[in-house]
Parts: C-alpha cells; structure tokens; sequence
C-alpha cells in the first residue's frame, strides 16, 4: 500500500496539485483538499472470483466540508490509479471549464481531462478518451440552441 500512496503523490506532482491526493491518514483534518481511503477486500467479500481487491473512496475537503467524488471496488492496483485520477482530472477539468452559455460544454471538458491525464499516464489518457468517444457516440454533444 505504501507504493500506492508514493504513487498517488507523485501524479499530484505531475497535476500540479497544490494539495496533493493523500491517504485520508496523512491528511490533517484541517486543511482542505484531495484525499483517499483504501481498503484491501478479502476474496470471501470481493463480488467475484478474482481474489482480493481493493475498496477505494476518493473524498474531497473545501471549505471544511468532506465530499465523496468516486467510490469503487477493483482488483488491481493499476486500475485503482486510473480511476482515483479519472476522478481528480474529472472534477480540475470541470473547474476550469470556460463554458459558452447554449453550448455542450463536454467536448471541451473531455480533452482538458485528457490533457491532464496524459501527464501522469499517455495509456490512460487514451482509454478516458474512448470512453468518452463512446459517451459522445450514445449522447451527441449539441448546442442547446439546436434544440427544439
């Protein structure tokens, strides 16, 4: 678990975070910022047969106020990484977003995710994009105004 928390810092590093993701242990419980609990699941409790995997909360403090951005269950650790920061780039990407008032905001909010995605990890960048090529495909961007 320690080379989890190394890793999650140094992916804050590359995001420029100004609080890095920590674990919710090394976390003062007065400061704001991006935190995560991590729970390893025995095999007898996992949801499938795959043997032991991990329960993660990804929480986030403003302002005193504790918010869950992601909760999630997998097996290996590599994957707990893609969605602990599909998580932090999701919600930095909205934040930034400069928004046209009529207009699918998405589009832009997506490859502003990639883009930080692609600091930490190229391959995951690629895969947030399919999905979200595939989210695109099921539900159109439109502007507003085009609808009747």
């Amino acid at each position: 678990m320690v080379a989890l928390h190394s890793l999650a810092a140094e992916y804050s590093q590359k995001l420029d975070l100004t609080n890095p993701v920590l674990s919710r242990s090394a976390l003062s419980t007065a400061r704001d910022g991006w935190w995560f609990d991590l729970t390893l699941v025995s095999a007898e409790d996992a949801d499938d047969d795959d043997g032991p995997a991990w329960w993660f909360s990804l929480i986030r403090r403003e302002d005193g106020v504790d918010a869950v951005q992601s909760e999630a269950t997998l097996g290996n650790e590599e994957r707990l990484l893609f969605e602990l920061f599909s998580s932090v780039t999701h919600e930095l990407a909205r934040q930034g977003l400069d928004a046209i008032e009529g207009s699918d905001f998405r589009p832009q909010m997506f490859a502003d995710q990639h883009r930080l995605l692609a600091a930490i990890n190229p391959g995951w960048a690629a895969l947030k994009a399919e999905q979200h090529r595939r989210l695109l495909a099921q539900s159109p961007a439109q502007d507003v105004a085009d609808v009747d």
